[in-house]
């Protein structure tokens, strides 16, 4: 019983943890999992996460693509 009960809960866990999370792809390719942009407070603090996301990924900044 108390497999199942933890089985259940680390699923749970799991896909309450993956809803909050995108795909992000910088412009020089590479990928990465992080925060939505719904994680952020607002719209501009998600932009600069990114585009420095984006920087230390690639050496500089440039374009980026959120997949959800």
């Amino acid at each position: 019983m108390k497999k199942k009960f933890m089985l259940g809960a680390i699923l749970l866990t799991a896909a309450i943890g993956a809803s909050a999370s995108v795909g992000f792809i910088s412009w020089c390719g590479v990928q990465v999992c992080t925060p939505s942009e719904d994680y952020f407070e607002n719209p501009e603090d998600a932009r600069e996460f990114y585009e420095d996301l984006t920087e230390d990924l690639c050496g500089s900044k440039g374009s980026y693509t959120i997949v959800p």
